[in-house]
């Protein structure tokens, strides 16, 4: 079991979209090894499960004032004890989260998880299916002045 790396709390292993996270149950904080993050957002977002680790969603709410806090706190990767950096998530850069300089992995504050989980893959297809659809009904439109009927389903 592994200190939190932003407040007194100790880390627990819990399980999330078939991948072990380590969690802290006192600041709602989330440590995700090497690649576990970016695997836990890509199952989250083609299925809108929620992320659940037994207890409610970890959303940061009851914690606002700990997460402003803490989210100023320089944290300690659990793993190698290096300082970690706080830095833009590249797949979401209005999201600063801590990464370990020697890349062991991610701490996400409480409530970050929340503000990462955008739903990327699911509103690229629902754009997709709305343009798909827009296109068939302009061909719908298309296929009634030139002939006068409704295409054959």
């Amino acid at each position: 079991m592994f200190d939190c790396p932003k407040c007194l709390g100790k880390l627990e292993e819990k399980t999330t979209e078939n991948i072990k996270v380590d969690v802290c149950w006192v600041c709602e904080g989330m440590w995700f090894d090497k690649g576990e993050l970016d695997k836990v957002l890509a199952s989250d977002s083609k299925n809108f499960k929620l992320i659940d680790l037994g207890s409610k969603e970890f959303d940061g709410k009851e914690m606002s004032e700990m997460a402003e806090e803490l989210d100023k706190k320089i944290g300690k990767c659990p793993h190698c004890s290096e300082q970690m950096i706080k830095k833009p998530y590249e797949e979401n850069k209005s999201v600063n989260v801590d990464v370990c300089p020697k890349e062991c992995g991610i701490w996400l504050d409480g409530g970050e998880i929340h503000s990462l989980r955008n739903r990327t893959e699911v509103n690229r297809r629902a754009k997709i299916k709305e343009s798909k659809d827009a296109r068939d009904l302009m061909f719908d439109g298309i296929f009634y002045k030139i002939f006068g009927s409704k295409k054959q389903q």
